[in-house]
């Protein structure tokens, strides 16, 4: 609670000083910071026998987590990065990831907690219920968790797909591969010689036609440069 605490002054004093990408920084540590403290109370008062599946898409990358639930206690938890573009529709998505990921383990749940239902939700969970094969007859079924624990879960396991696709981010050449993409994209459309390694944008406003103040942002390599930021009179 004390760093938590250090963190969110520290935050304020970015955001009071308009350094809103270190306020931005601070802020994810925090957020990764609370994920830790929910997951050391993710019991339910129920005996749950499901796998929750947590989704987060970000542009053409997905994180996805599945925290598998026994007797009311997480007991694993699995992530994956899936590289499929923006033009999939999330329930596409999560149905390509259910036929995927059950069909390569033998762990199946009584319950999949999920955000939506695919189309063919039913023939999903006959599927699961078949490789079940539970001597008791139970059935798989899927559920969308709208309140209470469950949704509660699902929260947590969406907010760890965020940080699995973030954790990925950080150790690949993601983000260098997009701004590249970027400024092949930029060069093309206004018909340039070479890709604009750096980008000079100016806003001028004026009172009246006096008064004139101008401000300057520059980027360097597709990132922003703020030693580069100029203000003008």
């Amino acid at each position: 609670k004390e760093f938590l605490d250090e963190l969110n002054r520290d935050m304020q004093a970015a955001a009071d000083d308009l350094d809103f990408e270190r306020a931005s920084r601070i802020k994810g540590r925090i957020t990764i910071i609370e994920s830790l403290s929910d997951s050391q109370h993710a019991v339910s008062t129920h005996q749950l026998n499901s796998d929750v599946i947590g989704i987060y898409r970000e542009e053409t990358i997905a994180g996805i987590t599945v925290l598998i639930v026994r007797e009311g206690r997480i007991v694993n938890t699995n992530e994956f990065i899936f590289n499929k573009g923006s033009n999939v529709p999330s329930e596409e998505l999560l149905r390509m990831f259910i036929l995927r990921y059950y069909d390569s383990t033998e762990s199946i749940p009584h319950e999949l907690i999920i955000e939506d239902l695919p189309e063919d939700a039913t023939v999903i969970e006959e599927w699961l219920t078949s490789k079940l094969d539970s001597a008791h007859g139970a059935k798989v079924r899927c559920t969308v968790a709208q309140r209470g624990e469950k949704a509660a879960l699902l929260a947590m396991a969406s907010k760890n797909a965020r940080h699995a696709l973030l954790r990925y981010k950080t150790r690949s050449s993601y983000d260098d591969e997009r701004i590249n993409s970027a400024l092949l994209q930029l060069e093309s459309a206004l018909a340039l010689e070479r890709p604009p390694l750096r980008i000079e944008c100016f806003d001028i406003s004026t009172i009246h036609g006096k008064h004139s103040v101008a401000s300057l942002v520059v980027f360097t390599n597709g990132r922003p440069d703020k030693s580069q930021y100029r203000r003008f009179k």
